[in-house]
């Protein structure tokens, strides 16, 4: 069994940590769809490089979820059981590789301005000559939104480097240049993180779906749902895919969907979505639409373009 200790623990909120790289980045995505299984807890964040796993739990189960860590055996864990959820969840190793992208970028950042000043000094005349270089970018940027009738940041930016160059503040117009630098590097890094968030937010991850064959009900993967199949869905499930609903009643949860916050009704010949959850009745619903093709899934997909579909304005 690995050890662990409890490095922050106050209420609703826990993190253990085994040591560093005790585990693999598989088995660290493998151990989040595991971990969120279990009853007492509302997320679990797996983080392979420090060997560390962040509960939040309801206050009342401490007791319980420490039962839990306790019989949590990492080295015999099988992570090849949650393979196909992990292929599906891609936006789970995306968000990891664009959080390893960013910090190599600021450190490539923050390495080049301060090795090259402490280390490496370079004479005057060539650091002048290498900020003029650096200042072509900017000064291209703002010409080019002049060009096109824009008054906009590139031509503010390119102001006011150039009237620090022409003032002789050289020393300002690198400061600005890498201030420059470093919130475009967290802007890009806001919109690429919000997006995969959206994505997580909006995704519809269920293995299994109740199917009415021959009278009966039937558990089956929803890999296996075909058009015209009869999904059952009751109290407390999320509909898996769009369908028209051919018998029961039940109120729905659209929230996800439109972000209207009050439930719907709906009855035999409504529609109803995938992402949306019945809060209560039971409902027998004809497919539609499957996951790939649902009006959720289309949301995600437009998240994925969404800098093209950028208003000009």
């Amino acid at each position: 069994m690995l050890e662990y200790r409890i490095v922050h623990d106050i209420p609703g909120r826990m993190r253990i940590r085994y040591g560093r790289y005790r585990f693999s980045r598989n088995k660290a995505l493998a151990l989040h769809f595991a971990l969120c299984k279990w009853d007492m807890l509302e997320s679990a964040d797996v983080n392979e490089r420090t060997g560390s796993i962040l509960f939040t739990y309801s206050v009342d189960q401490r007791d319980a979820l420490i039962d839990k860590i306790n019989s949590l055996d990492i080295p015999h864990f099988d992570d090849t059981l949650y393979e196909k959820l992990i292929k599906e969840n891609k936006y789970l190793i995306d968000y990891r590789d664009i959080n390893d992208q960013y910090i190599g970028k600021f450190t490539a950042i923050i390495a080049r301005r301060y090795a090259s000043k402490w280390f490496l000094p370079l004479p005057l005349p060539v650091r002048n000559v290498l900020t003029i270089y650096h200042t072509i970018r900017y000064v291209k940027e703002g010409l080019n939104s002049l060009v096109h009738k824009r008054i906009d940041v590139p031509v503010l930016d390119a102001t006011r480097i150039s009237v620090s160059l022409l003032s002789g503040q050289w020393g300002t117009a690198c400061n600005i240049m890498f201030l420059l630098n470093i919130s475009s590097l967290l802007e890009d890094y806001t919109k690429k993180t919000t997006s995969l968030k959206l994505k997580e937010t909006l995704s519809v991850n269920i293995d299994k779906v109740w199917v009415l064959e021959e009278g009966k009900e039937k558990q089956i993967p929803t890999s296996h749902l075909q058009k015209e199949d009869i999904v059952v869905v009751q109290t407390g499930s999320m509909v898996p895919v769009d369908a028209e609903v051919v018998n029961g009643e039940a109120m729905i949860n659209e929230s996800s969907f439109t972000g209207e916050p009050l439930s719907k009704m709906v009855k035999q010949g409504s529609s109803v979505f995938a992402g949306t959850v019945v809060e209560e009745g039971k409902i027998y619903i004809k497919v539609r639409n499957l996951q790939l093709e649902s009006r959720i899934n289309k949301i995600v997909d437009m998240i994925d373009t969404n800098e093209s579909l950028k208003a000009g304005i």
